[in-house]
C-alpha cells in the first residue's frame, strides 16, 4: 500500500470519528430543537428551559412572567401586580383598593392595618404583624418600628416611648425605664440623660430632683457669717434686737397715754 493510500485512509477514519461528535452537540439551557441537538432555537418570551438537550420549552406558570427569549427561568410577579395566565411576558398592576403579594395570579381586597396578605401564592388570608412591627391599610409587608418606639402584635402604628423610658433598638415590643440618676423628659427617647451634679432621680424618672438647700445660721462675733449654704443673718442677733426694742416700744406706749388729754 502506497503512502498516498495510507494518508487517505487515515483522513477518512478521522472524519468518521469526529462527524458524530459534531452532530451530537446538545442544545444549551434556554434553547431547544426537535432532536435536542444543534442547530437549536431560543425559547420564546413567556417560556423557559433550564436543562440541556431540550426538545421543547416550558411555559411560565400564572403568577410568574418572562420578558426575554432564551431564558432559563421565570420571575415571580412583584407585590402589587399579578399574571392570571401561563406564558405571561409581563405582570399587571392591581386595581385601586386591591393588593397582592409576590407571585400572585390575582389581586385581593387590601388587608387592614396591623395585618398583611399571606405570602403563599393565591391566598386571601391576612396575617397579623408581629410585635415590634406595624402595617397600614393595604401594606403587603410589615415594617419594623424605629428606635424610640414599640408595638404589640397586629399594630397599625408604632407607639412612642413615654417620658421616663427609652428604646435604642428597632423592632422592639416594649420600652426600658431610665436607670436611677438618669431621666428622659420627652416621648420617643432613644437614650436617657444623666442628672446634673448634685441632682438625683429614681428609675423611670422624667426629670431629676435638684439638690436640697440646707439652711444654717452661724454667729461670729455677734454678726452673721456666710459660708456654703449659711443664711446671711444670725438668729442670736435677731433675738437680741427684739429684746432691745421691746422696752422702747412699751415706754413709747406709756408716754403716749399720759400725754393724751381728755376731750
Amino acid at each position: 500500500m502506497t503512502s498516498l493510500k495510507i494518508l487517505v485512509l487515515l483522513i477518512g477514519l478521522h472524519s468518521f470519528v469526529l462527524l458524530p461528535l459534531a452532530v451530537a452537540a446538545p442544545c444549551s439551557p434556554g434553547r431547544f430543537s426537535a432532536t435536542g441537538e444543534e442547530p437549536c432555537t431560543p425559547c420564546n418570551p413567556g417560556t423557559f428551559q433550564s436543562g440541556t438537550g431540550a426538545t421543547s420549552c416550558e411555559r411560565c406558570s400564572p403568577g410568574t412572567f418572562n420578558a426575554f427569549a432564551s431564558s432559563t427561568s421565570c420571575s415571580a410577579c412583584p407585590a402589587g401586580t399579578f399574571s392570571a395566565n401561563s406564558e405571561s411576558t409581563a405582570c399587571t398592576n392591581c386595581e385601586a383598593g386591591k393588593v397582592s403579594g409576590s407571585g400572585q395570579s390575582q389581586c385581593y381586597t387590601e388587608c387592614q392595618g396591623g395585618t398583611v396578605l399571606d405570602d403563599a401564592p393565591n391566598t386571601q388570608e391576612c396575617n397579623d404583624c408581629a410585635s415590634g412591627t406595624f402595617s397600614e391599610n393595604g401594606d403587603t409587608a410589615c415594617t419594623a418600628c424605629p428606635a424610640g418606639t414599640y408595638s404589640e402584635s397586629r399594630a397599625p402604628a408604632c407607639t412612642a416611648c413615654s417620658p421616663g423610658t427609652f428604646n435604642a433598638d428597632t423592632e422592639a415590643d416594649s420600652c426600658n425605664p431610665c436607670l436611677a440618676m438618669t431621666f428622659s423628659s420627652t416621648a420617643g427617647a432613644t437614650a436617657c440623660t444623666s442628672c446634673a451634679e448634685g441632682a438625683t432621680s429614681e428609675a423611670g424618672a422624667s426629670q431629676c430632683v435638684p439638690p436640697t438647700v440646707t439652711v444654717t445660721a452661724r454667729k461670729v462675733a455677734g454678726c452673721s457669717a456666710i459660708r456654703g449654704n449659711d443664711v446671711p443673718f444670725s438668729i442670736d442677733l435677731v433675738w437680741l434686737l427684739g429684746l432691745l426694742l421691746l422696752p422702747l416700744t412699751l415706754l413709747g406706749y406709756h408716754f403716749g397715754n399720759t400725754t393724751r388729754r381728755p376731750s
